[in-house]
């Protein structure tokens, strides 16, 4: 089992650096500057129903969230493919394979990535 468990480990290892690239261009395409640059109709469109741009901001977050929560079955399944003989073996794997992927996503990516650009754009706007 231990070519499985590191076959498992690679593949969980590209899962979530897979899903960094999903939602960075995610966040690219559904933000609403790229959606008006796109549809050039929907400037009007926006101008007059005003809450349709609202609901297209949902637009981002709702399918980092549908693709979240296919996570847990597929490394739940990474489990049984791995070799893990009970239940709660399979459980308590998957839940420790979607803490670190949480850990990595939310708190390096979104908290550090943020606040390192921010920090530089506010090194290179700022004057000396």
């Amino acid at each position: 089992t231990i070519p499985r468990k590191f076959f498992v480990d690679i593949l969980v290892f590209s899962i979530i650096i897979f899903f960094v690239v999903i939602s960075t261009s995610l966040a690219l395409l559904c933000s609403i500057d790229v959606l008006k640059a796109n549809n050039p109709g929907l400037i009007q469109t926006i101008e007059a129903y005003p809450i349709l741009e609202a609901l297209l901001t949902f637009i981002h977050p709702t399918l980092l969230l549908i693709i979240t929560n296919l996570l847990p079955p597929i490394m739940t399944g990474l489990g049984l493919f791995e070799g893990c003989l009970t239940w709660s073996q399979c459980s308590m794997r998957q839940m420790d394979r979607y803490l670190w992927f949480l850990l990595i996503n939310v708190l390096f990516v979104t908290t550090i990535t943020g606040k390192f650009y921010d920090t530089m754009y506010l090194i290179t706007t700022s004057p000396p």
